[in-house]
């Protein structure tokens, strides 16, 4: 300790300081060297005093449907089934700016709220169905105002509706209502007239026009599809290429996908 202490007192007072930067770079560099050849002493550190706010809680078993008319103008039908799915709310929003900003425009309570949809056919004409027994509002000013239309008693525990204009539309009821059930309305659902030629096996269908429609099926035998050319008042089974994948199926279930003209 002596010597060193003579040989630093022999340098110039400029040696002298080098002396101590290179002391004082070699202690940063040992610490530096620790901190990467152990950089889980610091990181464990933090992550016992950082905490991540948790996102803000949702009701479970709520959904929104989104259905946009163009890049700009749109819906959204929120869901909120109440803790018991027995009575829950529902709320029908509009965007005319892409989403950026949300009015809404229709809400109510109802019963049973799993069979809820929304449909705009254009800017002006939409309908929303709900809850079991079913409810059928109808809008013609872009959801500003909304009527009650009037649903058919077979109909009333349907669980599916297309329109495909503000004039030509569709209730299913399935085979669990003693059916199934299809009715169809030409005056936008104000009145409803029960089709009575249904395949007994006929899934939701589907309708790209007044005339044209699809539905899926669910039986035995090949997989196959129902076609309509008359708005659902006749059906044309149509079987699909045999899958080996399905030759052991019990029940082979179809749906159908319609792509817009």
């Amino acid at each position: 300790m002596e010597k060193t202490s003579s040989v630093l007192a022999a340098l110039s007072p400029r040696a002298r300081r080098a002396v101590a930067l290179i002391a004082l770079a070699t202690v940063a560099i040992a610490g530096a060297s620790t901190y990467y050849l152990r950089p889980w002493v610091v990181l464990r550190a933090a992550s016992n005093t950082a905490s991540i706010p948790s996102p803000p809680a949702r009701e479970q078993g709520g959904w929104v449907q989104y259905t946009f008319l163009n890049a700009a103008l749109g819906w959204a039908m929120v869901v909120s089934p109440g803790p018991d799915r027995d009575v829950g709310a529902y709320a029908v929003l509009k965007t005319v700016d892409g989403a950026k900003h949300w009015e809404k425009r229709f809400e109510g309570r109802k019963s049973l709220l799993s069979g809820a949809n929304l449909q705009f056919v254009d800017r002006s004409t939409g309908f929303v169905a709900v809850g079991d027994p079913l409810e059928l509002h109808r809008t013609r000013d872009g959801g500003e105002h909304w009527t009650a239309m009037a649903v058919p008693e077979q109909a009333l525990s349907g669980f599916g509706f297309r329109f495909v204009d503000p004039l030509n539309g569709w209730l299913f009821a399935g085979p669990g209502n003693q059916g199934p059930h299809l009715f169809a309305s030409n005056d936008g659902g104000v009145t409803w007239a029960e089709l009575n030629s249904l395949p007994a096996d006929i899934g939701w269908p589907e309708f790209r026009s007044s005339l044209e429609g699809w539905a899926g099926s669910s039986g035995s035998g090949l997989p196959h599809v129902y076609k309509t050319i008359d708005g659902g008042t006749t059906w044309e089974r149509r079987d699909l290429p045999d899958a080996p994948e399905l030759a052991q199926a019990d029940q082979v279930s179809t749906w159908v996908t319609l792509i817009p003209h």
